[in-house]
């Protein structure tokens, strides 16, 4: 127990160790991560950020230039310190990335040094893996926070159900959603662990007005008056991305797309909308970007296309078109993610574009004029949507919840000892 000593005992602030994806890592837990560490610092919480970041795959990695001071700042920003490993695994037989043993040696290693009240693990492996280790060897406070990937593919999997099992019902606190929790009570989670908190995205950062991407860095210029339409994100099927092209190569308006993006389906991607000569050249390639360029980018957009359909996770749920919504950009929508947004805007949900089919390109097409041709009117329909949802965006009341969360866990462990 004398590592998780060093704790608050010797600061009069919360101390949090995070156990996550973190920048430069492409993704949703990534990017979320990234802001709620930097929204937390603001709140003079200190965040150790232990992770693999440094070492994701060349596909998966976003566009940071390390030796820029302000990117340098942004990337660590008040209050947060980032713990990553960054060298390849010793050689054993048979070879892996020991990620596990790594990020548990890394995270002693921060606790050691930073010290830690509670450990934030999310997502489940190895982060969460390694975070019931730590709690093991320390007598840390645990919380983890699931994805719909990791529940969908890795819980399920005879692999790993049965660790991974124990390390959710390890774990003082389980944030998930209303709907799942009925799956962790029968896992033998109890309720007054099963924790909610509402996702939220920071006005501040997501906002209508403020600075747009400056496409003169990145080597290519936007010709003024020609609609930006734009996809963010991995490169894979299910995401409407080849049908989209066959769409547009059947359009003569003229337009710029905008592909910040990477993965394993980009270069089929690149070859396809290649053999297309009348659209080839209004296509640019901006590559992942970390997460405070994506409000710039958003600004800058007319019209952000999210088509995911048939996608093997279904409780995936990405936040990418909320954070368009609170920048007061038109989204274009599959039906399969407008589902699970309607709820959520009673008012508005008529002024929403859905494509009913994405992989019917004639259909796509079709939406595709009809944006085209009345963007102002996109924007105006966007404008209401935005105000709809910022009435229910607590971006400040979500950081609350986490800082309660974790006083919470760590008081508890206080009072233990």
């Amino acid at each position: 127990m004398q590592i998780a000593a060093i704790s608050r005992s010797a600061s009069n602030g919360m101390k949090v160790l995070f156990l996550t994806k973190y920048p430069p890592i492409e993704g949703g837990v990534s990017a979320q991560n990234y802001w709620l560490a930097r929204a937390l610092g603001e709140k003079d919480v200190q965040i150790s950020v232990v992770t693999n970041a440094l070492l994701v795959e060349d596909a998966y990695r976003e566009n940071i230039n390390w030796l820029d001071g302000e990117v340098s700042s942004k990337f660590q920003p008040k209050n947060v310190f980032l713990y990553s490993l960054k060298n390849q695994t010793p050689t054993h037989i048979p070879y892996s990335p020991a990620y596990l043993s790594r990020l548990v040696n890394l995270g002693l290693k921060a606790i050691a040094e930073r010290g830690a009240d509670a450990v934030y693990a999310h997502y489940l492996e190895p982060y969460a893996s390694a975070g019931f280790i730590l709690k093991k060897i320390t007598g840390l406070p645990l919380v983890i926070k699931h994805a719909g990937s990791d529940i969908w593919r890795l819980l399920r999997s005879e692999d790993f159900k049965y660790f991974l099992g124990w390390v959710i019902k390890s774990a003082d606190a389980l944030l998930t959603s209303e709907s799942l929790s009925p799956m962790f009570k029968e896992l033998g989670v109890p309720q007054k662990k099963i924790k909610y908190i509402r996702r939220a995205v920071n006005p501040a950062q997501f906002a209508s007005k403020g600075a747009r991407f400056d496409f003169s860095k990145a080597g290519f210029a936007i010709p003024p008056n020609v609609p930006l339409l734009t996809y963010i994100g991995k490169a894979n099927l299910n995401k409407g991305l080849f049908e989209l092209i066959e769409a547009l190569s059947g359009m003569s308006s003229d337009f710029r797309f905008l592909f910040v993006s990477n993965g394993p389906k980009f270069e089929e991607l690149k070859a396809r909308i290649n053999s297309h000569s009348n659209i080839k050249d209004k296509f640019v390639y901006l590559g992942f970007v970390p997460p405070w360029e994506i409000p710039n980018i958003l600004r800058a957009t007319d019209f952000l296309f999210q088509l995911e359909n048939d996608f093997p996770v279904p409780i995936h749920g990405p936040v990418q078109p909320s954070e368009a919504i609170a920048c007061g950009t038109p989204v274009i929508l599959s039906e399969e993610i407008f589902s699970k947004l309607r709820p959520h805007f009673p008012s508005t949900s008529g002024k929403f574009i859905v494509v009913k089919d994405p992989r019917d390109p004639q259909a796509l097409r079709e939406v595709l004029k009809k944006s085209l041709n009345a963007i102002e009117a996109a924007k105006s329909d966007a404008g209401e949507i935005r105000e709809e949802f910022l009435s229910r965006n607590h971006w400040d009341q979500y950081v609350s919840d986490y800082i309660e969360l974790f006083d919470s866990v760590a008081g508890r462990r206080f009072n233990i000892f």
